[in-house]
């Protein structure tokens, strides 16, 4: 019977990691091992982990001094012995079909990298779903793609689902030597999953909700810190310049435009907070990347949007009722921005 190894990497997370933990052992599969790697944290976390230990022993914890997600990410790649490892993050759950799921799928089609669609859910909301029923075993449609076409489903099709890690099921021989880039905190999950596409990986999706992705003020003042900005607006760059090399210009254009639709969010959120500091650091990025070859190759109509709330024009109704549009559009609009 396959082994899957379910890698949880853990910081701070007292309040969450419980719930998590949870939703792993209700898998209607069993033959799993459940690798919790504790980056340093400095609440209860490690205590929590360790209760679970003690009761499960397909549970193990290992300990290392705080060097971030990507660096416990590979401590849990390195110390895996599953076929497949399982991505879960600690303030995250999942659904009790999910995993099991996900091995029939890879076996059935010889998939390397299987996923499913998610839910964004407050607190709340992931406290009552854990006691929701499990549904009947109807079939589930699954769709597969290998060589260019699972490109494009990161690129273009797929481009939220793969830009996280979280609920991802790998083969563990397919990753081979490849790892997080443990130099960054932001992004680096976006970026280790391009370059498992980059190797046209075989990719199986199925359209249902099976992951579930808490929402809270912490991930909120993550992505708005200045160093884990810059940090991921790299690896949007890198990703963009990489295609415009290989000649992909509409996958590269692509990649400009959530780099500018990204950072003149975080532009808006700052001046909302009045945080002067950072609203010139990233009004100077927003003029670095306008002199890039490809922002004259997005719409007029895009380019003069960005120059309004560039010049500081947010607040003019039409302006203001444009991009809160386009924001919603694209998934993007961000807590600070809507209730502001």
């Amino acid at each position: 019977m396959t082994k899957v190894s379910v890698i949880i990497p853990v910081y701070n997370s007292e309040a969450y990691v419980r719930q998590c933990i949870q939703s792993v052992i209700r898998q209607t599969y069993q033959n799993m091992e459940v690798l919790i790697i504790d980056d340093g944290s400095t609440d209860q976390s490690r205590e929590v982990c360790e209760q679970f230990c003690i009761k499960d022993g397909r549970i193990r914890l290992y300990r290392q001094e705080n060097k971030g997600v990507s660096s416990a990410r590979n401590l849990g790649l390195e110390t895996a012995a599953g076929e497949y490892v399982f991505f879960l993050d600690s303030d995250d759950a999942i659904h009790p079909s999910l995993i099991e799921a996900a091995v029939c799928q890879a076996e059935v089609s010889q998939a390397e990298l299987i996923f499913c669609s998610y839910v964004r859910l407050t607190s709340l909301q992931m406290e009552e779903i854990q006691y929701q029923k499990r549904e009947s075993g109807s079939p589930i449609n699954w769709e597969t793609a290998e060589k260019y076409l699972s490109e494009e489903w990161f690129h273009i099709r797929f481009e939220r689902e793969l830009s996280c890690i979280g609920g991802k099921m790998i083969r563990r021989e397919y990753i081979g030597t490849q790892r997080f880039n443990e130099r960054i905190r932001s992004g680096e999950d976006t970026l280790f999953l391009y370059e498992l596409c980059c190797r046209q990986v075989r990719m199986a999706y199925v359209d249902v909700q099976w992951y579930y992705y808490r929402m809270h003020s912490d991930s909120t003042t993550h992505l708005h810190e200045r160093k884990g900005m810059g940090q991921k607006w790299r690896v949007y760059e890198k990703i963009r310049d990489q295609e415009y090399k290989k000649g992909h210009s509409a996958w590269a254009l692509k990649w400009e435009y959530g780099l500018m639709w990204d950072i003149l969010s975080a532009y808006l959120v700052m001046k909302n907070a009045k945080n002067a500091e950072n609203s010139r650091f990233v009004k100077r990025w927003a003029i670095r990347e306008m002199k890039h070859p490809l922002y004259r190759g997005l719409t007029r109509g895009t380019r003069l949007l960005f120059l309004f709330l560039y010049a500081g024009c947010s607040y003019i109704p039409p302006v203001r009722a444009l991009w809160v549009w386009k924001q919603r559009l694209f998934g993007t609009l961000s807590a600070s921005i809507s209730s502001s």
